[in-house]
């Protein structure tokens, strides 16, 4: 029987937006010209030293038919790319000293989160059709920013990418089986959108959890609950200012029973575990103020990792078997 435990966190964003409209018109070339039609900009809001961030953002063109040929379909591959190599960069405004600092993000398709905006390859793609019933054709794409966790050695300020330029780049045919693909390398025409997409970010000097990877117990037989004591253990990465004391609690989870945790599968048969500040289970870790949770004082300012050590413990039937599992909250207090 496979269980397993998923740590959740609860947090909460503020995020604002920037919209920029922006248009290039292109002389005619070929059977279609196209432009950037406007989009919005990657605002990331507030976050952390070192903690991740995600928003997103579009951006829109409109392509337009040139060869006026009666009954003839024209099929387009349009191709999003950036003029700069991912990751791409904010930059604070100079310090008293005059020092610039950077803070990187990457982006991503939204509706594909493999596929990763580029400046030359792996272009993403889009298929249009035009004709003299359809003569112009907008479409949109979607894309969602990342500050990757783990910037921890950047101050606290405001980080901008005022002019970060995007490139659509297309081919046309008439038939679908003659198009080239945005993989190909090819490209018939292409445009940029004047380099008036921004990127902004506020980074603030206080506690964050930064990541959290699951505590999962693997495959197990019912004999061996029977029998023993099952354990596994998880991560808490969490960073706080320097001398800033906190705290973190864990809640009891989704399926408690009381102030017992439960793992529970589809058909509400449930495990009862525990989850310990210590290797020797010493220590329980709940979320009550100088009763269980963990106190902690950031002794440097850099991110720290705290393990979570869980346990089912011995002699537990279980009438069932699939994935059981649990939700539980961390709580960091400061």
């Amino acid at each position: 029987m496979l269980m397993r435990i998923f740590i959740s966190i609860v947090h909460a964003l503020f995020l604002f937006a920037i919209m920029t409209i922006h248009a290039t018109v292109l002389a005619a070339s070929g059977a279609i010209s196209c432009e950037f039609s406007g989009g919005n900009s990657f605002s990331f809001g507030s976050l952390s030293i070192g903690s991740t961030a995600t928003t997103t953002a579009s951006a829109k063109y409109t392509c337009h038919l040139q060869d006026y040929t009666p009954g003839v379909n024209h099929y387009a591959n349009i191709c999003l790319g950036s003029e700069d190599a991912p990751p791409f960069k904010m930059q604070s405004n100079g310090d008293s000293e005059g020092h610039v600092y950077t803070l990187l993000f990457r982006a991503y398709n939204l509706s594909d989160p493999s596929e990763e905006l580029q400046q030359h390859d792996n272009l993403m793609q889009q298929t249009i059709m035009l004709n003299t019933e359809n003569t112009t054709v907008s479409g949109t794409f979607n894309l969602k920013g990342v500050v990757p966790a783990g910037q921890n050695d950047i101050p606290a300020y405001a980080y901008y990418n005022y002019s970060m330029t995007m490139r659509i780049f297309w081919n046309s045919e008439i038939s679908t089986d003659a198009l080239a693909s945005c993989q190909s390398g090819q490209a018939q025409n292409s445009v940029t959108n004047g380099g008036n997409m921004q990127s902004s970010a506020s980074v603030s000097d206080s506690c964050a959890i930064q990541s959290v990877t699951n505590l999962d117990f693997g495959l197990l037989e019912a004999s061996i609950l029977r029998q023993q004591t099952t354990r596994a253990s998880a991560q808490i990465q969490a960073r706080c200012p320097l001398g800033t004391a906190f705290s973190l609690g864990i809640d009891n989870g989704s399926h408690a029973n009381g102030d017992s945790r439960q793992l529970c599968n589809g058909d509400n048969r449930c495990l009862t575990y525990t989850l310990w500040q210590d290797s020797n289970a010493s220590t329980p870790w709940g979320n009550t103020a100088n009763v269980d949770r963990m106190d902690v004082s950031s002794a440097s300012g850099a991110a720290q990792l705290f393990s979570v050590y869980g346990e089912i413990p011995s002699g537990q039937s279980v009438n069932g078997d699939g994935i059981f599992s649990d939700d539980v909250v961390i709580t960091l207090t400061y």
